[in-house]
């Protein structure tokens, strides 16, 4: 029988490779490592890794102004781009009235049924936010929504650099 201390060992070491293993494949986050999206029309900024690639899409219906996809590296090939829900998305709602958060999810509908539904309050650049999630599904499973001027953006962070990209977002005064 294998005693205590030597199970104590191996596991040890084990823990110590798996560490070192998670530590090597993260991404660098040195400067120079991120790029920058700018939105003039809704005044907004973030950073995202520069590695990932950007799709951004006009929307169609009337409620809906903008659509962005990041994608990381592996999820930015032919047979995933265009069903990947990203990495990290982005989508911008009118909200013409100004509602706070709360009310224009009210208007317009929560994600998830209430009683699978969590609702945290945080903020977003300076702006107060709510993150709505749940467990009773696959991903894209938690949004963040902050109102800022006359819209609402909805946020989805999917990767594990999100809260960084989250951490980023600044909001302008509309001119």
């Amino acid at each position: 029988m294998i005693s205590a201390s030597l199970q104590l060992i191996v596991c040890t070491a084990l823990m110590g490779a798996c560490a070192f293993n998670s530590f090597a494949a993260q991404p660098s986050t040195a400067a120079g490592s991120y790029k920058t999206y700018t939105s003039e029309q809704f005044h907004f900024s973030f950073e995202y890794p520069a590695s990932w690639s950007l799709q951004e899409r006009a929307a169609t219906d009337g409620s809906r102004f903008l659509s962005l996809k990041l994608l990381s590296r592996d999820e930015d090939i032919d047979v995933l781009r265009d069903y990947s829900p990203g990495s990290f998305a982005v989508e911008v709602f009118a909200n013409p009235r100004r509602l706070q958060v709360r009310d224009w999810l009210d208007e317009h509908g929560w994600p998830f049924g209430e009683a699978d539904r969590s609702v945290t309050t945080t903020s977003v650049g300076g702006l107060p936010a709510l993150e709505v999630a749940t467990g009773k599904m696959f991903a894209p499973n938690r949004f963040v929504y902050v109102a800022s001027g006359n819209v609402v953006v909805r946020l989805a962070p999917l990767a594990a650099q999100s809260q960084a990209i989250l951490r980023s977002f600044r909001f302008e005064a509309e001119r």
